[in-house]
Formats: C-alpha cells, sequence, structure tokens
C-alpha cells in the first residue's frame, strides 16, 4: 500500500492499495477466502470514493430492498461473481480516512471481498465478514467483523456490499 502526496504545484493525491495482499490479522480469526483483485488507484471526487476510475457503490440486495434484510450465506453467494472490496481496502481506508465518502458515515459498510474465520475457542467457530461503522460519540471509523455472519442477517439501509461498478 501506498499513497502520493500533494507537491508544491497542487497536483492530487494518488493513492494505491494491493487488495492481493491480506488484511490485517484480529485476534482468534484467520482469512478462510481472499479475493484479490489486483492494485487499485483509490480517488474521493465530489463525495464519492472511485477505483481505478470506477464508482465504488453501495449494493444492496433485491432481497435487501424489497424485504429489508438478507441472510448472510444467501448474500455471500450473491455476491460471489461481484467485484466487491475486501478487508485490505477496509484497512486501507482507516488509515486514509480522507477518502471515506461523508455519506458512508450514516449505514455500516460491508467488505466482502474477504471471508474471517473463527480459531476454534471453547468449541465456538464461526466465519465472519469485515466492516467500517462510524462512531458518533467518538467522531472516529471503527473497524469491527460480524461474528458467525452466517445467522447474521443484514438490513437493508444499515449494511451495504462495496462493489466497484464495471462499465
Amino acid at each position: 500500500m501506498h499513497r502520493t502526496h500533494s507537491d508544491s504545484t497542487g497536483q492530487k493525491q494518488q493513492y494505491v492499495v494491493n487488495t492481493d495482499k491480506l488484511p490485517l490479522p484480529y485476534a482468534r480469526w484467520e482469512v478462510k477466502e481472499h479475493r484479490a483483485i489486483g492494485k487499485l488507484q483509490l480517488e474521493l471526487r465530489h463525495g464519492q470514493l472511485f477505483a481505478n476510475d470506477s464508482p465504488v457503490i453501495r449494493y444492496l440486495s433485491d432481497r435487501q430492498k424489497k424485504q429489508g434484510m438478507q441472510a448472510g450465506e444467501s448474500l455471500r453467494r450473491e455476491l460471489a461473481d461481484r467485484p466487491t472490496l475486501n478487508a485490505t481496502v477496509r484497512d486501507f481506508l482507516i488509515a486514509n480516512p480522507e477518502l471515506i465518502p461523508e455519506d458512508w458515515k450514516h449505514h455500516e459498510t460491508c467488505f466482502w471481498g474477504t471471508i474471517f474465520r473463527s480459531l476454534p475457542v471453547e468449541g465456538f467457530s464461526g466465519s465472519a465478514v469485515a466492516y467500517l461503522l462510524w462512531n458518533k460519540e467518538y467522531r472516529c471509523w471503527n473497524s469491527h467483523i460480524y461474528l458467525h455472519y452466517f445467522g447474521v442477517v443484514f438490513g437493508a439501509y444499515d449494511s451495504a456490499a462495496m462493489l466497484i461498478k464495471l462499465a
């Protein structure tokens, strides 16, 4: 991951994240699945995040829109062939919060390109997906994972997957 700062001529910053790299580790969790999509140049334009000149969009499934929610495993299958951002991008955004669009502060932002598996602890094991959430009280970004995402229901306006919109 690297970034290029503005120079004295006012050139814009360039941010590049290598999504092939694994995300930062969580205690008692390991990466189960990691969909790499190569190097992405990230840029914030007029409040919208772009990756390699394509807009990053909030994706809600038809079921989330119609019924207001969808189970995690069902949503995972639906997103399997879509260009979802992974947890490495989430880690990069936490380190570079100036790239996070203002409207992301109103929703949980999920990164389905990486699935975590818990290491067995006293018989518990499960899978999870990483997300970002704005903490209004402390005015900072929190970064967590949904425990046991197979049983988590993702609401229509709370939890959206982040996709790169392809032309």
